[in-house]
């Protein structure tokens, strides 16, 4: 990790991965890591092109006085297998005179036009639609007149063309296209894929995506792996999607299970590569849908509260922790089960053992809670030991909501020795929900005694009120539907020898509740179709929730299967070695603690995920060397960030590490970076960029493959200009391998294709 003294010798400030910081607690304090997606700024110098200007709703392409396209609103009906697209997107011609446009629109090449029109223009302009292989021609064409290749990542599609119509000087234009296609669907899946630009600049336009499916049979799971969706279930058979953050760049990916009746689903996603195992094999991405509480048997709980007393609780944190404790315990079904348990520097509780709720036990709750007083120290160990030492009662689940916001002061203070303790004690499997208030914590041992019992931590930013953030938690925890579960393969044939399915991630499945969705991923190595089920309990019941692996059915369009898995396995590690930094003996002259290192930064520039620990890969040689003279080995990078156990490092460090081990969504495609002069002028840069299974990194002028890193200075064997027959060549190489969108970086690429450094050259 750079110092900020070390960052300022290098002019730059403090990097990390887009999305990350942001997926965590908050900005970190200026001296460690902040994050900044800044896309770079379009190329208005360009000159004109003779002619209509022709729009790209998709990749809009910026040259003096163009037509900027001011926005795209997109409604997607699906109806069963067939889906109807409305598009509309709005022009602005930032000119002094009217000006000729023409729509060029990257479609499915199955498409259909239903309807298409210009607003306010009586006499409406005509529109063809292209197949595919007319569409290339097209695309070559627009290309070659507007001397960019970019627009090539579309190739492989069909193609939408206008007649030129006129958009108004200082005025804005509304085209509306209606579209139709049909969708494949494979095993009871189906998969949605709204065709757009993966350049940055693309970026710059806003979006509005939403989407109606309605099936004549059940639709069960649904996932998107590219973009953030919120979910409206309308009935058994209907859904209302709508795409959160639509400015992230690339194509909107949506995948949804039809034909459950129970309300559980499961579907497999397989992305193909060859380096995984010695045969045939890949990454895949299991997805299980549960079922609501109506559908669902599931199980009774058991709820112990563990709420910090101590004098540093005192005022508003302490009523919000009594009104969290009163409404998760009201909010309880009948019958089910609770006890509370207040610490400082001793322990009291309400009951010697859990209670049922009813009536009598809420009286005297309310009663017990309003009581409490905040004093004293933080006695954390025995806090703990006495939540867990009570016997449940046969066929609950339980649970504890531990609730601290201060370092343990009082009895056992070494974290190690207090996590290792609460392992040891909790033989009755309670699932340890640790919420972390302000920034006084220290966050990896509460993440280490949650994590270790199939539960996770909360971080409570100070400017947040406990009260809320506790109950978030608690009503994801409603109606437990399967415990313990465990994935495994159904072994038909009772062979004994090595599985097909190795790496999976998590390790240790979290139980699943009433409406959840869980997401694993792993790699499997199988060249024949097998089956694979997550089992578990469900009250008295054992359940089991099976998928088919279809190996045949692998794609190399579910590229992100492998980046999310790379995602999670970073994060995985990145605990782990925060984890055992505990251990004042475990440092960079530790052969494990390099192990670890060495490990996170190879999947880091492999997969393209950066993250505070492995920014450094993303500078430029020259700073890394500069680095390297310095005798600031990788290594020393780490160990700051294994120190910041609390504080506002600490915990944010932490709750962004947390988010990447459980987020469902792969990285943004792109990440920026920024660097800050002398004068506090700022300048963007993209030194990173994640097409389909390529991780690219810029390198002065060019972009070079990650593979391609190690060798400092490589001359390309082959160097092959656009619009040259060798281009044509890997062009069809590169749609192939679905690797097209590497055609929309703003530079040269530099590619390890078959073993060969090649150089792609742009226009110039």
């Amino acid at each position: 990790m750079l110092t900020k003294r070390a960052l300022c010798r290098l002019g730059l400030v403090a990097i990390m991965m887009a999305g990350t910081v942001a997926m965590g607690a908050g900005k970190l304090e200026a001296s460690s890591v902040t994050t900044s997606v800044m896309p770079s700024q379009p190329e208005s110098t360009r000159p004109r092109p003779i002619g209509p200007d022709i729009v790209v709703p998709h990749r809009p392409y910026w040259h003096q006085d163009a037509i900027e396209v001011k926005g795209v609103d997109v409604d997607i009906d699906i109806v069963d297998q067939v889906a109807t697209v409305h598009m509309a997107v709005t022009l602005f011609n930032p000119s002094r005179s009217p000006r000729e446009a023409q729509l060029a629109l990257p479609v499915p090449s199955d498409a259909a036009i239903r309807a298409f029109g210009i607003d306010a223009i009586s006499e409406e302009p005509n529109a063809i639609l292209m197949p595919r292989d007319e569409a290339t021609k097209l695309y070559r064409d627009i290309v070659r007149r507007m001397v960019d290749p970019g627009l090539l990542e579309f190739v492989g599609t069909g193609l939408i063309q206008s007649s030129v119509f006129p958009v108004p000087a200082g005025g804005t234009q509304t085209f509306r296209v209606v579209y139709e296609h049909t969708i494949k669907a494979e095993s009871g899946r189906v998969d949605y894929v709204l065709a757009r630009s993966q350049s940055v600049d693309a970026s710059r336009v806003p979006w509005k995506v939403a989407m109606r499916v309605k099936s004549s049979r059940g639709i069960g799971a649904m996932y998107s792996p590219t973009h953030d969706v919120s979910e409206e279930r309308l009935g058994v058979n209907d859904l209302k999607l709508k795409v959160r953050n639509p400015q992230s760049a690339g194509p909107v990916r949506v995948t949804y299970v039809v034909g459950a009746s129970d309300g559980t689903s499961a579907t497999v996603l397989l992305y193909p590569d060859a380096r995984v195992g010695s045969g045939q094999g890949g990454y895949f991405l299991l997805i299980v849908d549960a079922p609501d509480v109506e559908q669902a048997k599931h199980t009774k709980r058991e709820v112990t509260l563990v709420i910090d007393r101590s004098g540093s609780m005192r005022g508003e944190k302490m009523e919000q922790a009594k009104a969290a404790t009163m409404q998760i315990i009201e909010a309880l079904d009948d019958g089910e089960l609770f006890n509370i348990i207040d610490y400082s520097d001793t322990i009291s509780r309400f009951s010697s053992r859990p209670v049922e709720k009813n009536a009598e036990s809420i009286a005297k709750m309310r009663q017990y809670v309003s009581e409490i007083r905040a004093m004293g120290g933080t006695n954390i160990h025995d806090a703990l030991l006495e939540a867990l030492r009570a016997t449940p009662e046969s066929g609950v689940l339980p649970l504890v909501l531990f609730l601290t916001d201060g370092l343990p002061t009082v009895g056992p203070t070494n974290e190690v020795v207090i996590r290792e303790a609460a392992s040891k004690a909790n033989i009755h499997k309670r699932r340890i929900f640790s919420f972390g208030v302000g920034y006084d914590v220290n966050a990896p041992l509460l993440s280490g005694i949650s994590s270790g019992s199939r539960a996770v931590a909360t971080f409570v930013e100070p400017q947040e009120d406990v009260e809320v953030k506790v109950g978030q938690v608690f009503a994801k925890l409603h109606g437990p539907v399967l415990l313990d579960p465990v994935l495994r393969e159904v072994r038909v044939d009772l062979a004994v020898g090595p599985g097909a399915l190795r790496e999976v991630l998590p390790g240790v499945l979290p139980d699943i509740f009433a409406g959840e969705q869980m997401i694993v991923v792993g790699q499997y190595n199988s060249g024949e179709k097998f089956r694979a089920a997550i089992a578990g309990s469900a009250g008295e019941e054992v359940v089991s929730i099976a998928a088919d692996f279809v190996p045949d059915q692998a794609s190399h369009a579910n590229a992100f299967v492998a980046r999310l898995w790379a995602q999670r396995k970073i994060a995985t590690l990145i605990d782990a070695l925060r984890q055992r930094s505990a251990d004042p003996d475990f440092n960079q002259n530790n052969p494990a603690y390099k192990e670890l290192v060495d490990e996170i930064v190879a999947l880091s520039k492999e997969h393209g995920i950066l993250t505070e620990y492995t920014a450094f890969i993303a500078l430029e040689s020259e700073y890394r060397q500069d680095l390297a003279d310095k005798g600031a080995s990788r290594q020393r990078h780490f160990a700051p960030a294994q120190q910041s156990r609390s504080g506002a490092e600490g915990v944010q460090r932490e709750a962004t590490n947390l988010d990447m081990l459980s987020r469902k969504q792969v990285a943004p495609a792109s990440t920026s970076f920024y660097s800050v002069d002398a004068a506090g002028g700022r300048a963007a840069s993209d030194p990173v960029q994640n097409i389909a299974n390529l991780s690219l990194y810029r390198r002065s002028n060019r972009w070079v493959e990650a593979s391609l890193l190690d060798t400092p200075d490589i001359k390309p064997a082959r160097i092959i200009d656009f619009d040259s027959k060798e281009f044509d060549e890997v062009l069809e190489y590169l749609v192939a391998n679905n690797q097209q969108g590497i055609l929309a970086l703003d530079a040269d690429v530099l590619l390890n294709i078959k073993g060969q450094a090649v150089l792609i050259r742009r226009v110039q």
